[in-house]
């Protein structure tokens, strides 16, 4: 069975840094996609054009990108700790 938070030899306040960083990460990049989202929307409005499915994907882009970061964050975060949400043996049961 993967150890526990407990059992770990990885100290508690690194598993925090790392939670920390993950959240970093993901208020970041939803920040960044804003930004990005907001300025490419208002070109796009003051341009006057339609928006064309070119473009329409390209606004769309940047909401994919924080739900990415976020769980790279979070498979850095289970990695460094050696936690796992799961236990293996609970899907024996299936």
């Amino acid at each position: 069975m993967p150890p526990t938070l407990f059992e770990t030899s990885v100290p508690i306040w690194r598993v925090f840094a790392l939670l920390g960083s993950t959240l970093g990460i993901a208020v970041g990049s939803a920040l960044l996609a804003m930004a990005i989202g907001v300025s490419m929307g208002l070109l796009l409005y003051l341009s006057g054009r339609k928006a064309t499915s070119l473009w329409i994907g390209a606004l769309v882009l940047p909401l994919i990108w924080p739900p990415f970061q976020t769980a790279i964050g979070w498979m850095v975060l289970q990695g460094e700790s050696g936690i796992t949400l799961f236990q293996k043996d609970s899907f024996d049961s299936w």
